[in-house]
């Protein structure tokens, strides 16, 4: 069991790297120019989706339609940047 100190540590620990993240899209909505890495790197990602669901679901034996609608992810990502 979990004393309540550790789970205050661990909890507090998940809010601040919550609010790191959050501070971090609120920098590119203000000044989207220098903050340009993070849109950059949210559109990698969202485009890496693509080859690893369809290599990961191929070595895993998942159908193809399912691995097409985990590329689904990929554009849903794509959208919002």
């Amino acid at each position: 069991m979990i004393n309540p100190t550790t789970a205050d540590r661990i909890l507090r620990r998940d809010f601040l790297k919550q609010r790191k993240l959050v501070r971090r899209w609120i920098g590119v909505l203000r000044n989207p120019v220098r903050n340009k890495w993070v849109i950059e790197f949210g559109i990698i990602a969202c485009v890496m989706v693509f080859p690893l669901a369809l290599m990961a679901g191929a070595v895993r034996g998942i159908p193809i339609w399912w691995r097409l609608i985990d590329c689904t992810f990929g554009v849903a990502g794509l959208v919002p940047l």
